[in-house]
C-alpha cells in the first residue's frame, strides 16, 4: 500500500470515530441537569474554601489591653463649667452634688438639640433631684428644701452617673461646691459639738428657772 493510500485510510477511518466521540461528549453534557450543575458548582466552592483554609496565614495576635486612662480632676468654678456644653466641639460636663462629670459619650443626651442638653455646662443637682428642666431650678440649684421622695431621685441619678461617667472634677463654689470626705467628717462633727453646746446651754438655763 503507498503512502497515499495509507494517509487516506487514516482519515476516513480514526477522524469519524474522534468526531463521534466528541459528540458523544457534548450529548452528555447537554443531559447534565441543573441539579448536576449546582453540585459541581458547591463542590468547587468546597474545594476552593478548603484550600483557602490550609494556605490562609493566621491572623495576627490581637493587641494587649490597655485600660482607659481616667483623667485627673480639676476643680471648676459654676462659671467656667458652662464653657463645656457640647458647643463647637467642647465636651459636655455636668455638676452633680459638687462633682463634674464628663458626659461627652451620650451627645444624643446632653448635647447640643439632645433631650436635656439644658443641663450641658450646668450644676443639675435640684433639676435631677426633681426630674426637672426648668431653668429656674438650674439657676438656684440649692437641695436645701428637697423632700425624701427627691433627695432618693438624686441619689438615684448620683448612683448612675458614678457608674457610666468618669469624674472629671469638682465645683468649688455655689450650694453644691464639693467638700471632701475628711473636710465633711470634720464639719459634721463641729456641727454636732455646737448643737451639743447649745442643747446644754439650754438645760443650764432650764435648771435655773427651775430653782
Amino acid at each position: 500500500m503507498c503512502i497515499r493510500d495509507r494517509v487516506s485510510t487514516q482519515s476516513t477511518g480514526d477522524f469519524p470515530d474522534s468526531r463521534a466521540k466528541m459528540e458523544g461528549l457534548l450529548a452528555e453534557a447537554q443531559s447534565l441537569t441543573f441539579v448536576d450543575f449546582l453540585l459541581l458548582f458547591l463542590i468547587v466552592v468546597m474545594l476552593y474554601l478548603l484550600l483557602k483554609s490550609f494556605f490562609t496565614p493566621a491572623p495576627p495576635p490581637p493587641p494587649p489591653y490597655k485600660p482607659k486612662e481616667k483623667p485627673v480632676p480639676r476643680n471648676f468654678t459654676t462659671q467656667e463649667l458652662r464653657a463645656f456644653d457640647g458647643e463647637n466641639g467642647n465636651q459636655i460636663y455636668i455638676g452633680v452634688k459638687g462633682k463634674v462629670y464628663d458626659v461627652s459619650s451620650r451627645p444624643e443626651f446632653y448635647g447640643p438639640g439632645g433631650a436635656y442638653d439644658c443641663f450641658a455646662g450646668r450644676d443639675a443637682t435640684r433639676a435631677f433631684a426633681k426630674n426637672s428642666l426648668d431653668e429656674e431650678d438650674l439657676v438656684n440649684p440649692t437641695t436645701d428644701d428637697l423632700g425624701a421622695f427627691e433627695k432618693e431621685s438624686l441619689t438615684s441619678w448620683i448612683e448612675s452617673f458614678e457608674w457610666k461617667y468618669d469624674v472629671v472634677g469638682y465645683l468649688t463654689d455655689g450650694p453644691n461646691k464639693y467638700v471632701p470626705p475628711a473636710e465633711k467628717v470634720e464639719q459634721q462633727t463641729k456641727e454636732q459639738q455646737q448643737q451639743s453646746e447649745v442643747e446644754a446651754a439650754d438645760n443650764k438655763d432650764s435648771e435655773k428657772k427651775d430653782q
